[in-house]
């Protein structure tokens, strides 16, 4: 099965007009000390795993991120910055650097869960990667032009001033049988990602897969994005 990234801009005027990028902040503790790890900045670059976490830092009484590099099972600090600062400069903060020391983990060590955590989804995000096959010699195009018709028709966006981004995965059954649908990255918002579940649900059943796609179901990513205006 191949992921189509499908990032459709479906718009909605709201008073906000910056780009604001998700977070998906999970817990990973360590002893007594709380360390969360954005799951949305895992990332694998030049044989060395990146992924930021969050953690209150008594001396400066405010959350900090830290961008930890870790290879071949040493990790050390890239850098450090407010949370404010993160969120403010999200891609620039992401852009991978390399770290002044790298150290070993072990099972004492503070980065342990989180570093273990980050493997996983890394590992993940790679089995998916590795999933585009015979969809490759199939045009898709007209037929994703009609699913994204069909699933701005059924969008019902909550009201709202901040910029929102869903993203759902979804598999759609050779038939057009709605098999599955998920939350691929949440926008933080409870009501947003409804909305966005509910409209691929109540635009099934879809067309049928093309004749000459092979396989019996396709995963597709859908993002529904809140930053413009809604035609």
């Amino acid at each position: 099965m191949r992921y189509f990234n499908l990032f459709i801009t479906l718009l909605l005027l709201f008073v906000c007009s910056n780009i604001c990028y998700a977070e998906n902040w999970e817990e990973a503790f360590n002893g007594n000390k709380e360390i969360y790890i954005d799951t949305d900045s895992v990332n694998y670059h030049n044989d060395s795993l990146y992924y930021s976490i969050k953690y209150f830092d008594n001396n400066l009484r405010a959350d900090v991120v830290a961008i930890i590099q870790n290879k071949e099972g040493n990790a050390g600090v890239v850098s450090t910055c407010k949370l404010y600062e993160y969120q403010q400069n999200f891609i620039n903060a992401l852009t991978p650097k390399i770290a002044p020391e790298l150290k070993p983990l072990n099972t004492n060590s503070l980065l342990f869960n989180a570093n273990a955590r980050a493997i996983e989804i890394n590992n993940n995000n790679q089995q998916k990667s590795q999933s585009i096959n015979k969809a490759d010699n199939v045009d898709f195009r007209p037929y994703m032009r009609r699913l994204q018709r069909r699933i701005k028709r059924n969008w019902g966006p909550p009201k709202g001033s901040e910029t929102k981004k869903v993203v759902v995965l979804f598999k759609i059954g050779k038939d057009g049988s709605l098999l599955s649908s998920e939350i691929f990255k949440t926008s933080g918002d409870k009501a947003a990602d409804k909305a966005a579940l509910m409209a691929i649900a109540i635009s099934a059943p879809y067309e049928p897969l093309p004749k000459a796609y092979t396989e019996e179901s396709i995963d597709i990513q859908f993002a529904f994005d809140y930053n413009v205006l809604f035609k």
